[in-house]
């Protein structure tokens, strides 16, 4: 009789164990997910004033944008020619842009590939700027150049320039300045 009130208080006592072990499992899980709780929803007030000006910035640069005309270019007076561009060939007049919003990226790109030559971009130059310009009538290849030069220097304050060895650098204004 002994022997079994003995194993009846330790089958108690295991089952005692075993339910404080899950009690004790559940309340620091408890415990976790509350402080994760927490810390979301402190994540989450801050989220709303940063959602409020996020919306306000879009409203700016969509009103911008739509305040931004598209204006026709002309090559900037007294420019002695695109960088590197030969002289005193007779061109076919047969270009024409018209780009209400490309990347200065793709300006250059298009650059490059009227001059022959390789680009070097440097690396502070913003080129994710967006440009907005358009031809009146068709130009020649020589005036594009020209064109993509003043677009670059207006609006996204870059300046291509002789490198060495033969290659152009686009390079912010400020630097080509110095």
């Amino acid at each position: 009789m002994l022997l079994s009130k003995i194993k009846t208080i330790t089958i108690f006592l295991a089952a005692l164990a075993a339910v404080a072990t899950s009690c004790a499992t559940q309340h620091r899980s408890e415990t976790a997910l509350r402080r994760e709780n927490q810390e979301l929803r402190r994540q989450l007030d801050q989220l709303a004033p940063l959602q409020a000006e996020n919306a306000r910035l879009s409203n700016q640069l969509a009103q911008l944008r739509r305040s931004m005309p598209v204006m026709p270019l002309q090559p900037r007076a007294g420019s002695n020619g695109p960088a590197g561009s030969p002289s005193g060939t007779k061109e076919e007049a047969n270009i024409t842009y018209n780009f209400p919003g490309i990347p200065a990226g793709q300006i250059i790109d298009i650059y490059g590939e009227l001059s022959g030559k390789t680009l070097i971009v440097d690396p502070s130059a913003n080129t994710g700027q967006t440009l907005r310009f358009k031809t009146p009538k068709p130009i020649t290849r020589s005036e594009a150049m020209k064109i993509i030069e003043t677009a670059l220097i207006e609006q996204a304050h870059l300046v291509i320039v002789q490198a060495p060895g033969g290659a152009l650098s686009v390079v912010p204004l400020s630097a080509a300045q110095r």
